[in-house]
């Protein structure tokens, strides 16, 4: 057996060896410890289709090239595999790359119907450089699009080897004459091949947007999505009307929508609103870069049309503006903002109804703070006029706005500014709603981009994240609102009782419940209680616990009831918090009952089948589980003890070993792997998959007085014999075929019981 840390290799060497199962084992472990990276991905894709797992080697291949749609091994898989669904995209990937793979990308593509194939590039300053190969029965065109149309005929070259996949091929050199062209195509009769956008090398002939030096312009690019933008202008007509000197400017960017362009116009009648229609669809860089051009004084608010904003947000945005000279961008917290997302950070929260007392909380508690960020984001943000002066406009590197704002941020940084997030305003982004289904592909093609422009970020962006320095100003919103969600649900347990309180919180969940799970820990200073709440404030709250601090936090949440696991275990000053509440207080019984006097519990509730039967609810009757024709042991361990550590040390010196798989990961998996006990690393939801690689054919669940559900979780997705310590003291025993282990039984004698029990199986090799 490979040792840990060495899964990629092992990965590799089995797959040269032609050991699929081996090789599927260590690629799967790579993907769970190391994380879902393109290249674990592609290998364990590559180990399952050997190891005849088919859905998994298409679903890694897919979740690969959705990473990375532009990634040519991948691409090339796809082909390999004659994956229709895929096959399109992904020799388009291949054809500006060598020779051989653009033949074979050619050749798919030409037996797939397709009416051609091309590559089209732009070469500054004014050059479009190609090749096309079409269909004999189709004329094809390159077409630069700009205040006019050129379009000029490509004529078949025979000596041309593209040209035997469809029939005609040629190469092409153009010059873009026209410095209003936006974009370049090649058309085979009426389908586009491939196209490319232009930067824009015009010069704004129209009048310039009304604006001073005192003035705001907020700048909105819109092209599709009516709701959304009806949405986003009836907010920023609110704006207009709390706000003086603010003027609007909106770009119709060629809108697809004949309502929105309605719209849009009906809108603009407004007093300090203006907008202009692009002829053609430069795309949000262009259109933004138009924008610049046309507001030559006061500052500039950015805004997507997918945004909503509350009416004093530009108000806000210029008092922080004025704090610092230096302070070039400034970004609003928000649900979907990546470093400035709420409540939870660098991820995309679910859009909450109340945004507009989240506003109203985050500028009372967090008035004239700033954050320092390593990169500004476009959907909202606010730019100074000496800082536009500085930096002048966005780079037409970048596709369809996905990157262009952090490429813009460090330009900010480089001319002396600062790019900085306002805790103090709260604006919601819905994200990406006229172009979704194209982002990956965008955002791989754009991160290329910016990693050759700024090879340093990548990791100053890893950084921010692991310091988190808006955690502060995001906790004390949070502790404001917790106030507005009165009559929730109270889960509370020492920290070794998140599973099971996150357990309990899904029922929950699923009967319409807002739950709040409350965490108990000391970590050296004093006893502190981290609370998370499952839909509404909080979600992520940390806070030193003394007595006072509990009183006001309970007396803010006004809980309906308080569930509890582990009491024996919670903070005296929590004991003491908890007598003096009125709601009442339910044990929640999923391990050994850790009873105390300290608290007067109304009542019990247990979470699984082996905590009824502690409570006094014994089943019925007892089932009966048929081992599956798989030899593995599944040792289930959802999170690790020392005791769980010290027994599988311990099972991994018998001849058990050499048959089970551990079903989780844990802090000394080197330690077990380098005894013969594989460890497939955290499992997630991937249970009957998993169960079904590994040939699981019986479980193991090495907890003497907890964890039972853990069981019952496997259970459901394959119901298999089990061996379980019984700590009901009520003889339990739910399958026929299942050994009930006594928890006071010593580790040899529970190790040779399972032996035994073990040479019942009758798929154990």
């Amino acid at each position: 057996m490979a040792p840990a840390g060495a899964e990629p290799e092992a990965a590799l060497v089995a797959l040269h060896c032609g050991d699929a199962q081996s090789a599927l084992a260590y690629a799967d472990r790579w993907r769970r410890i190391g994380g879902a990276s393109v290249a674990s991905l592609m290998t364990r894709s590559e180990a399952a289709r050997l190891a005849g797992f088919d859905d998994l080697a298409q679903a890694d291949l897919v979740a690969a090239l959705a990473r990375d749609p532009l990634n040519p091994l991948g691409a090339r898989k796809v082909l390999e595999r004659n994956l229709r669904d895929l096959g399109s995209g992904a020799a388009k990937a291949l054809l500006a790359r060598s020779a051989d793979e653009a033949a074979g990308a050619l050749a798919h593509l030409a037996a797939c119907g397709a009416a051609g194939a091309a590559a089209i590039r732009y070469v500054p300053p004014a050059k479009i450089e190609g090749w096309a190969a079409w269909r004999a029965d189709r004329t094809a065109s390159v077409s630069i699009f700009g205040e006019r149309v050129e379009t000029f005929a490509l004529t078949p070259d025979p000596a041309d080897p593209r040209a035997r996949f469809f029939g005609c091929a040629a190469a092409f050199s153009l010059e873009a004459t026209d410095r209003e062209s936006v974009l370049a195509q090649v058309s085979a009769g009426d389908a586009v091949l491939a196209s490319v956008r232009l930067p824009w090398r015009g010069r704004e002939t129209r009048a310039q947007a009304p604006c001073g030096p005192g003035t705001a312009t907020i700048v909105i690019p819109v092209y599709d999505d009516l709701d959304a933008t009806r949405a986003c202008l009836d907010c920023v007509d609110a704006v207009l009307h709390a706000t003086a000197d603010v003027h609007v400017l909106i770009l119709d960017d060629a809108s697809p929508t004949p309502a929105l362009s309605e719209y849009l116009r009906q809108f603009s009648r407004r007093s300090m609103t203006r907008l202009v229609v692009n002829p053609r669809n430069r795309g949000y860089v262009g259109t933004v870069n138009r924008a610049l051009s046309l507001i030559p004084d006061g500052d500039v608010l950015l805004l997507n049309a997918d945004t909503l904003v509350a009416p004093d947000i530009v108000t806000r945005f210029r008092r922080i503006a004025r704090r610092d000279p230096r302070i070039g961008a400034i970004n609003p917290l928000s649900n979907h903002g990546e470093f400035v997302s709420f409540p939870k950070p660098f991820v995309e929260n679910a859009f909450d109804e109340g945004w507009t007392r989240v506003h109203e909380t985050a500028g009372a508690v967090n008035r004239d703070i700033v954050v320092d960020t390593p990169a500004s984001i476009g959907f909202c943000l606010y730019l100074t006029r000496a800082c536009l002066n500085a930096v002048g406009a966005l780079c037409e590197e970048y596709d369809n706005g996905y990157l262009e704002d952090a490429d813009f941020a460090l330009r900010i940084r480089e001319a002396g500014f600062r790019n900085v997030c306002a805790p103090s305003i709260f604006t919601p982004h819905l994200g990406s709603r006229s172009f979704r289904g194209e982002k990956r592909q965008l955002v791989a093609r754009n991160h290329r981009v910016l990693k050759r422009r700024f090879p340093a970020h990548e990791a100053e962006c890893d950084a921010y994240m692991l310091l988190d320095p808006l955690a502060a100003a995001r906790e004390k919103i949070e502790r404001a609102l917790i106030a507005d969600a009165p009559g929730r649900r109270l889960l509370i347990g020492p920290a070794r009782a998140r599973a099971i309180l996150t357990l309990r919180a899904r029922v929950l969940v699923e009967q319409g419940g807002k739950p709040v799970i409350g965490l108990c820990s000391h970590d050296g200073a004093g006893w502190r209680l981290r609370l998370q709440g499952f839909g509404g404030a909080p979600q992520k709250l940390d806070i030193a616990l003394d007595a006072d601090a509990a009183v006001d936090l309970f007396g803010a949440l006004s809980p309906e009831t308080i569930e509890i696991a582990g009491e024996g275990e919670l903070a005296p000053a929590l004991l003491r918090t908890l007598t003096k509440i009125r709601a009442p207080l339910l044990r929640l019984v999923a391990e050994m009952p850790m009873r105390t006097n300290a608290l007067a519990m109304t009542g019990e509730i247990p979470l699984d089948a082996m905590s009824r039967a502690a409570c006094g609810d014994f089943p019925l009757s007892v089932a009966a589980c048929v081992a599956e024709a798989g030899p593995a042991l599944g040792i289930i361990l959802p999170e690790e003890t020392s005791q769980t550590l010290s027994f599988l040390l311990d099972l991994a010196n018998t001849p058990a070993a050499g048959r089970a798989i551990v079903l989780g990961g844990t802090s000394i998996d080197a330690r077990l792997m380098g005894r013969g006990l594989f460890v497939t690393g955290p499992i997630g939801d991937e249970q009957e998959r998993v169960a079904r690689q590994y040939g699981v054919g019986r479980y193991l669940l090495p907890y003497r007085s907890s964890h039972y559900w853990a069981l019952e979780s496997w259970r459901r997705v394959r119901a298999l014999p089990a061996a379980y310590f019984d700590w009901s003291g009520a003889n339990f025993r739910e399958c026929a075929e299942d050994l009930s282990l006594h928890p006071s039984s010593d580790t040899p004698k529970t190790l040779l019981q399972i032996e035994q029990w073990l040479e019942t199986n009758p798929s154990a090799p």
